[in-house]
């Protein structure tokens, strides 16, 4: 189903809402790139801590050389803003 977002000739990688902030139409967020771009999930991914003020999705770009990291980020807007800098350049020092 979630690869019905992305056209002919492109793929998606989507990441789930984080289950500690249910939302009743599901969520999280996404990526469309083309296929002919190699785009995988980041192997620090899984180390990162769960963020109050933010959703990411990190992935690296390995078509590319050297390879790219790409933070796919979503604040809902009801959050801290100030709380989300915080958070924000916590997660940015921890990957440097």
């Amino acid at each position: 189903m979630k690869d019905s977002i992305a056209p002919d000739g492109y793929s998606v990688l989507h990441v789930h809402r984080n289950p500690s902030r249910p939302h009743p139409s599901g969520g999280g967020l996404a990526l469309v790139y083309r296929d002919t771009v190699v785009v995988r999930p980041h192997p620090l991914a899984s180390t990162l801590d769960h963020h109050l003020t933010f959703e990411m999705q990190l992935l690296k770009v390995t078509s590319t050389t050297p390879s790219l990291t790409v933070a796919n980020i979503y604040r809902p807007p009801q959050t801290s803003l100030a709380q989300f800098y915080d958070e924000l350049a916590d997660t940015l020092s921890s990957l440097v």
